[in-house]
Formats: structure tokens, C-alpha cells, sequence
């Protein structure tokens, strides 16, 4: 895959992930049932970082507060069974894609004006 990076490949074979979480890669992460520490940067990512923690599929903490020590103290509870589980959960629930198909759907339809 040249310019990018295999997350399909990748993903499948790890127990959990760190990542700034960003909303490409946490539902990325989140659909591969994988439990996430999201060391968040700026704008989003905080957000995104709160609410894996708030489903109960990982932990969130600024990336400017990382370091070693936080970082294993984040990652020891992912690699619980009862994280996996529930991340594995969330991803099971984000796994349904009907509501992207009904909103293609109705843009294709013509029901709805994108403002064009």
C-alpha cells in the first residue's frame, strides 16, 4: 500500500492500539474490536479520546502528559480479557453499515438538497 498505512493488515493482529484519535483512525481501531489508548494532540481528538473511554473501550490522556510510565500504566488494563471484550462490543456495534446506506440513499434519491 504505497502512501498510507495497512491498517486491515495491521490491525488484526495486534491486542490493542495507541493513537492520537482522530476520527479516521479511532473508528478505524474501534471496528477492529481492538481496546485503544488515545494519547490525544489537539481539536478532536480529545473528544474522540473521551468517548472511547466512555464505551468502555479504552483510555484517553493528553500526548504532552506521555511517557513511559503512563503509557504502560494505559496499556495494562487494554490487554485484559474485559477490555477486549467490550471493545470488541463497540466494534461489533459500528459493524452495521445501515445508516451510511440510508444516507446514500436519500442524497441519491433526490429527497434531500446538499445546497447545489
Amino acid at each position: 500500500m504505497a502512501g498510507g498505512f495497512d491498517h486491515d493488515a495491521v490491525l488484526p493482529r495486534r491486542r490493542a492500539a495507541v493513537h492520537h484519535g482522530g476520527a479516521g483512525t479511532t473508528h478505524t481501531v474501534l471496528r477492529a474490536g481492538l481496546p485503544a489508548a488515545v494519547a490525544h494532540v489537539f481539536a478532536d481528538q480529545s473528544l474522540w479520546g473521551w468517548r472511547v473511554q466512555q464505551v468502555g473501550a479504552g483510555v484517553t490522556l493528553p500526548y504532552r502528559a506521555l511517557d513511559a510510565t503512563r503509557l504502560e500504566g494505559s496499556l495494562r488494563p487494554l490487554l485484559d480479557d474485559r477490555a477486549r471484550a467490550r471493545a470488541q462490543a463497540v466494534g461489533a456495534a459500528m459493524a452495521d453499515d445501515r445508516p451510511a446506506e440510508l444516507i446514500t440513499e436519500t442524497i441519491e434519491s433526490g429527497r434531500v438538497s446538499l445546497g447545489r
